[in-house]
């Protein structure tokens, strides 16, 4: 899986809505949407606010060639950070 960080919502819905289109979602089989849209909320990575939209490398909703490379990231853990479970 890679990832693009769009610093704007209507970025991150353009695309989303454009692979909606691509791969003909919703899809009639209980498929309604690509992604759901998600924020980096980690307030001390440089990436703070932008939104993450996935970008799919294997199966059937492949789709690195619909984006530049360059823009495709690696899944940064630090995007997020929870506090430990209880117990």
């Amino acid at each position: 899986m890679k990832y693009i960080l769009y610093s704007t919502n209507s970025d991150w819905t353009e695309s989303n809505s454009d692979m909606n289109t691509h791969f003909g979602i919703p899809d009639g089989r209980g498929c309604l949407t690509y992604a759901l849209i998600s924020q980096v909320g980690n307030e001390e990575n440089a990436n703070y606010g932008k939104y993450i939209f996935p970008v799919c490398d294997k199966g059937s909703y492949s789709c690195t060639d619909q984006f530049p490379q360059e823009e495709q990231v690696v899944f940064d853990p630090t995007w997020n950070i929870y506090p430990p479970l209880p117990g």
